[in-house]
């Protein structure tokens, strides 16, 4: 049986569901979901995952920037963090650079790392990012400058890894004492489950977290003053779940109709991008009265967890 990769114990790990080679496996001491084996599909992987086709093929970033300003994770993050104080971030996992954007216009200075060369390829193109680099972020430690950084985040990233204690462990030398590290992750104990069921299943998600195990995380890996923050049940939660849903079925269709898998799709051109964008604004806006209501009556449990925390000044 696979220990537990917080406490490193079998004795009382419990199966709770096989997929495949894989097994799902839960932790009661450290509240921890994870994966027998705990073993990474490698970047092909992602590759060819429906939720990442996006990033074969975005040419318009103004939706993609005008929801990352008011994506909750980095809300948060920029709650906590001001360029005075945490000045150079690195967002390891950073996509097309959503997040380096609007970190960008705030006044830090910014660099990534992805896996996924297509991702990097937008951040640079689209957005104008020049450091960001694609690859694997342990390699870092051997780039000249790519150190000491004030602020480090992983949005939905600790999940997809094997190792999340060591990545921890080996992200902190990357930061300068005192420094920040930022993560979020998708939460085991949400409710409703608005999410695709799927897309939570290993090999995508190896793990998935509590605010106990996350505390215990970062506490192990040698970070101080540790929060967790847990995001709120949003309208836009339903909206994003049918939205994963359609895709599903539509992609199912497409693949019976074109069983190679070229599933290219027409873009609606620049005037049709503009459109959808303020279609989506007017939805979203209207949205916020219920998303007032749903945070004053304190129903649900959000689908994502941030946790921070402060390297030691003697580290």
């Amino acid at each position: 049986m696979q220990s537990c990769p917080l406490c490193l114990d079998s004795s009382r790990v419990l199966t709770t569901a096989a997929y495949g080679e894989y097994a799902s496996v839960y932790c009661p001491a450290c509240q921890l979901q994870f994966t027998s084996p705990m073993r990474h599909p490698g970047w092909e992987f992602y590759r060819d995952y429906s939720h990442y086709e996006m990033r074969a093929r975005e040419s318009d970033p103004a939706a993609g920037d005008w929801m990352a300003s008011r994506d909750w994770r980095f809300r948060t993050f920029f709650s906590l963090c001001s360029p005075s104080s945490h000045r150079r971030v690195l967002d390891i996992g950073c996509g097309e650079g959503k997040f380096l954007a609007v970190a960008r216009r705030k006044g830090f200075d910014v660099y990534g790392i992805d896996l996924d060369p297509r991702a990097v390829e937008l951040a640079r193109t689209l957005r104008n990012l020049r450091n960001v680099r694609a690859g694997d972020w342990e390699e870092l430690a051997q780039v000249h400058g790519w150190n000491n950084f004030d602020g480090i985040t992983l949005f939905d990233v600790l999940e997809h890894l094997a190792t999340p204690l060591r990545t921890l462990q080996t992200i902190s030398g990357l930061l300068r004492p005192g420094g920040i590290i930022c993560i979020t992750v998708p939460r085991l104990d949400r409710y409703p489950r608005l999410f695709d069921p799927q897309a939570d299943r290993p090999p995508h998600h190896l793990t998935l977290w509590t605010e106990r195990a996350l505390t215990i995380l970062l506490g192990r890996a040698g970070f101080g003053e540790v929060r967790v923050v847990k995001r709120p049940v949003m309208v836009e939660d339903f909206l994003l779940h049918t939205m994963w849903r359609t895709q599903r079925v539509v992609r199912k269709f497409r693949l019976a109709e074109n069983p190679a898998g070229h599933d290219a799709q027409p873009s609606g051109g620049q005037r049709g991008s503009h459109w959808k964008l303020l279609l989506r604004k007017a939805i979203l806006e209207s949205c916020r009265p219920a998303d007032w209501l749903l945070a004053a009556s304190r129903w649900g449990e959000g689908f994502t967890l941030f946790a921070c925390g402060i390297k030691p000044a003697h580290q």
